[in-house]
C-alpha cells in the first residue's frame, strides 16, 4: 500500500458562508453600538424570497463536501488521510448548522407547527423511537440484570 496524502482543502462554499457571516456578526455589533442597522445573516448569495422553501437552503449545500467523501474513500489503494475525513465533516456540519439556524429563524409558525406534528405522530407510535428505541431498550436491560443467564 502506498503513502497516503490529502485530497481535500477548505472548500469555497463553506468559505463563502464563513465569511459571510462574520460580515454579519461584525454588522450586528456594530449596530448595537448604533453605528449601522442590524445584519441579520442570509447566505452568501442568497436572491430569492424567504419563502422560497424549495431552494432555501440552496447556497448552503454540502454537494462539495459529498464529492471530496467519495474522492477520499473511492479508492483503496490510494485514498486519502484521516484529516481529509475531519475536515470535510467539519465544513459540513458548520453548513448545516448555518441552514437549520437560517430555517428555524426564517420559517412560520404554522410549518413549525407541521414538522411538530410529524414529529409527534412518530413518537407517539407504538413501534416509534420512544416505545421500541426508549422504553423498551430499558425493559431488555431489567431484564437482563436479572437474571444469571443471557437472554
Amino acid at each position: 500500500m502506498g503513502q497516503t496524502s490529502s485530497k481535500t482543502a477548505i472548500r469555497d462554499g463553506f468559505q463563502k458562508q464563513h465569511k459571510r457571516l462574520v460580515q454579519c456578526a461584525e454588522r450586528e455589533k456594530e449596530s448595537l453600538r448604533l453605528k449601522a442597522q442590524p445584519m441579520y445573516y442570509l447566505p452568501d448569495g442568497f436572491d430569492r424570497g424567504l419563502f422560497d422553501i424549495k431552494d432555501l437552503g440552496k447556497e448552503l449545500a454540502r454537494t462539495e463536501q459529498g464529492q471530496d467523501f467519495s474522492d477520499v474513500v473511492q479508492s483503496g489503494d490510494e485514498p486519502g488521510c484521516v484529516g481529509d475525513l475531519m475536515l470535510i465533516q467539519l465544513q459540513g456540519d458548520f453548513l448545516a448548522q448555518l441552514e437549520r439556524a437560517f430555517r428555524a429563524r426564517h420559517h412560520t409558525s404554522v410549518r413549525a407547527m407541521a414538522h411538530a406534528a410529524c414529529r409527534r405522530f412518530g413518537h407517539s407510535d407504538d413501534k416509534g423511537v420512544l416505545t421500541l428505541g426508549g422504553k423498551n431498550y430499558l425493559e431488555r436491560i431489567l431484564r437482563q440484570t436479572q437474571s444469571d443467564q443471557p437472554k
